[in-house]
Protein backbone atom coordinates (compact mmCIF):
# COMPACT_ATOMS: atom_id res chain seq x y z
CA UNK A 1 0.00 0.00 0.00
CA UNK A 2 1.33 3.45 -0.92
CA UNK A 3 1.70 6.20 1.65
CA UNK A 4 -1.44 8.26 2.15
CA UNK A 5 -1.48 12.03 2.40
CA UNK A 6 -4.05 14.36 3.96
CA UNK A 7 -5.17 17.21 1.73
CA UNK A 8 -7.24 20.36 2.14
CA UNK A 9 -7.78 22.96 -0.52
CA UNK A 10 -9.92 25.30 -2.55
CA UNK A 11 -11.29 25.08 -6.08
CA UNK A 12 -11.90 28.32 -7.99
CA UNK A 13 -14.32 27.98 -10.91
CA UNK A 14 -12.86 30.23 -13.64
CA UNK A 15 -14.79 31.45 -16.66
CA UNK A 16 -18.54 31.90 -17.09
CA UNK A 17 -19.71 29.20 -14.69
CA UNK A 18 -23.25 29.61 -13.53
CA UNK A 19 -24.75 28.09 -10.41
CA UNK A 20 -26.41 25.20 -12.28
CA UNK A 21 -23.15 24.12 -13.98
CA UNK A 22 -21.19 24.33 -10.73
CA UNK A 23 -23.89 22.36 -8.92
CA UNK A 24 -23.91 19.66 -11.61
CA UNK A 25 -20.10 19.50 -11.65
CA UNK A 26 -19.94 19.11 -7.85
CA UNK A 27 -22.61 16.38 -7.84
CA UNK A 28 -20.96 14.39 -10.62
CA UNK A 29 -17.44 14.93 -9.26
CA UNK A 30 -18.39 13.85 -5.74
CA UNK A 31 -20.28 10.82 -7.01
CA UNK A 32 -17.12 9.63 -8.78
CA UNK A 33 -14.26 10.85 -6.63
CA UNK A 34 -15.60 10.82 -3.08
CA UNK A 35 -16.14 7.09 -3.47
CA UNK A 36 -12.46 7.10 -4.21
CA UNK A 37 -10.07 4.66 -5.67
CA UNK A 38 -9.57 2.33 -2.74
CA UNK A 39 -8.86 4.65 0.17
CA UNK A 40 -7.99 7.64 -2.03
CA UNK A 41 -10.74 10.21 -2.50
CA UNK A 42 -11.65 13.85 -3.07
CA UNK A 43 -14.81 15.43 -1.69
CA UNK A 44 -15.94 18.92 -2.63
CA UNK A 45 -17.60 20.64 0.36
CA UNK A 46 -18.78 24.16 1.27
CA UNK A 47 -19.60 25.46 -2.20
CA UNK A 48 -19.91 29.25 -2.47
CA UNK A 49 -21.97 29.92 -5.59
CA UNK A 50 -21.67 33.71 -5.26
CA UNK A 51 -17.86 33.63 -5.39
CA UNK A 52 -17.58 30.51 -7.62
CA UNK A 53 -15.38 28.56 -5.23
CA UNK A 54 -15.50 25.46 -3.07
CA UNK A 55 -13.32 23.87 -0.45
CA UNK A 56 -12.39 20.20 -0.60
CA UNK A 57 -10.83 17.45 1.47
CA UNK A 58 -8.91 14.54 0.06
CA UNK A 59 -6.59 11.64 0.69
CA UNK A 60 -3.77 11.33 -1.78
CA UNK A 61 -1.78 8.35 -2.95
CA UNK A 62 1.87 9.11 -2.18
CA UNK A 63 1.08 12.70 -3.17
CA UNK A 64 -2.20 14.33 -4.08
CA UNK A 65 -0.83 15.25 -7.49
CA UNK A 66 -1.05 11.52 -8.36
CA UNK A 67 -4.83 11.73 -7.75
CA UNK A 68 -5.12 14.84 -9.91
CA UNK A 69 -3.18 13.31 -12.78
CA UNK A 70 -5.54 10.30 -12.66
CA UNK A 71 -8.81 12.25 -12.68
CA UNK A 72 -9.57 11.31 -16.26
CA UNK A 73 -8.81 7.60 -15.76
CA UNK A 74 -10.93 7.39 -12.64
CA UNK A 75 -13.91 9.20 -14.15
CA UNK A 76 -13.93 8.19 -17.79
CA UNK A 77 -12.23 4.81 -17.96
CA UNK A 78 -14.43 3.16 -15.36
CA UNK A 79 -11.54 2.63 -12.93
CA UNK A 80 -13.37 4.42 -10.13
CA UNK A 81 -15.23 1.87 -7.97
CA UNK A 82 -18.66 3.43 -8.36
CA UNK A 83 -21.76 1.31 -8.83
CA UNK A 84 -22.20 2.36 -12.47
CA UNK A 85 -21.53 0.89 -15.87
CA UNK A 86 -19.56 2.59 -18.66
CA UNK A 87 -22.69 3.95 -20.34
CA UNK A 88 -23.81 5.63 -17.11
CA UNK A 89 -20.35 7.16 -16.70
CA UNK A 90 -20.49 8.59 -20.20
CA UNK A 91 -24.04 9.87 -19.71
CA UNK A 92 -22.85 11.91 -16.73
CA UNK A 93 -19.45 13.11 -17.90
CA UNK A 94 -19.71 13.68 -21.65
CA UNK A 95 -22.34 16.47 -21.60
CA UNK A 96 -20.58 18.16 -18.67
CA UNK A 97 -17.16 17.97 -20.34
CA UNK A 98 -18.64 19.22 -23.60
CA UNK A 99 -20.17 22.23 -21.86
CA UNK A 100 -16.94 22.95 -20.01
CA UNK A 101 -14.90 22.67 -23.21
CA UNK A 102 -17.24 24.79 -25.36
CA UNK A 103 -17.34 27.57 -22.74
CA UNK A 104 -13.63 27.31 -21.84
CA UNK A 105 -14.50 26.63 -18.17
CA UNK A 106 -11.55 25.78 -15.94
CA UNK A 107 -10.96 25.09 -12.29
CA UNK A 108 -7.94 26.50 -10.52
CA UNK A 109 -6.98 24.53 -7.46
CA UNK A 110 -4.84 25.37 -4.44
CA UNK A 111 -4.10 22.79 -1.78
CA UNK A 112 -1.82 21.65 1.01
CA UNK A 113 -0.66 18.06 1.05
CA UNK A 114 0.59 16.64 4.35
CA UNK A 115 2.27 13.26 4.65
CA UNK A 116 3.25 12.69 8.28
CA UNK A 117 4.65 9.25 7.63
CA UNK A 118 7.48 10.60 5.49
CA UNK A 119 7.55 14.16 6.88
CA UNK A 120 6.47 15.74 3.59
CA UNK A 121 4.60 19.02 3.47
CA UNK A 122 3.58 20.58 0.15
CA UNK A 123 1.59 23.61 -0.93
CA UNK A 124 0.62 23.51 -4.60
CA UNK A 125 -1.65 24.97 -7.21
CA UNK A 126 -2.81 23.78 -10.58
CA UNK A 127 -5.55 23.83 -13.14
CA UNK A 128 -8.20 21.30 -14.13
CA UNK A 129 -9.52 21.76 -17.65
CA UNK A 130 -11.02 19.79 -20.51
CA UNK A 131 -8.88 19.00 -23.52
CA UNK A 132 -9.87 17.73 -26.92
CA UNK A 133 -7.50 15.15 -28.34
CA UNK A 134 -8.56 13.25 -31.46
CA UNK A 135 -12.16 14.39 -30.91
CA UNK A 136 -12.16 12.84 -27.43
CA UNK A 137 -12.82 15.16 -24.49
CA UNK A 138 -10.94 14.42 -21.30
CA UNK A 139 -10.14 15.96 -17.95
CA UNK A 140 -6.63 17.32 -17.73
CA UNK A 141 -4.55 18.54 -14.80
CA UNK A 142 -1.63 20.93 -15.09
CA UNK A 143 0.58 21.72 -12.11
CA UNK A 144 1.21 25.48 -11.86
CA UNK A 145 3.21 25.85 -8.64
CA UNK A 146 4.67 23.45 -6.13
CA UNK A 147 6.41 24.35 -2.89
CA UNK A 148 7.86 21.77 -0.53
CA UNK A 149 8.44 22.73 3.11
CA UNK A 150 10.32 21.07 5.94
CA UNK A 151 7.80 19.24 8.08
CA UNK A 152 7.76 21.22 11.32
CA UNK A 153 5.43 23.11 13.61
CA UNK A 154 6.24 26.52 12.14
CA UNK A 155 5.37 25.44 8.60
CA UNK A 156 2.23 23.58 9.69
CA UNK A 157 1.06 26.81 11.34
CA UNK A 158 2.14 28.96 8.36
CA UNK A 159 0.08 26.81 5.99
CA UNK A 160 -2.93 26.91 8.34
CA UNK A 161 -2.86 23.18 9.10
CA UNK A 162 -2.59 23.68 12.86
CA UNK A 163 -2.62 26.42 15.47
CA UNK A 164 -0.73 27.14 18.69
CA UNK A 165 -3.51 25.26 20.50
CA UNK A 166 -2.53 22.07 18.65
CA UNK A 167 0.94 22.23 20.21
CA UNK A 168 0.72 23.32 23.84
CA UNK A 169 4.13 24.28 25.21
CA UNK A 170 5.14 22.77 28.51
CA UNK A 171 6.12 25.25 31.24
CA UNK A 172 8.73 22.88 32.64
Amino acid sequence: MANETDVTGTMYFKGNWDKSIIKRFVEVFNRHFFTGYGTYFTEIVDVDYDDNLASFNATGRTSYEVNLRNLNNWALNNDCPVDMNKEQFNDEWKPLLSEMYQNNLKIEIEYTDEAQINNRLVAASGQISVRNKNNQLSLSYKNLRHWQYPYNRTNLQYLGLCSDDDYPISKK
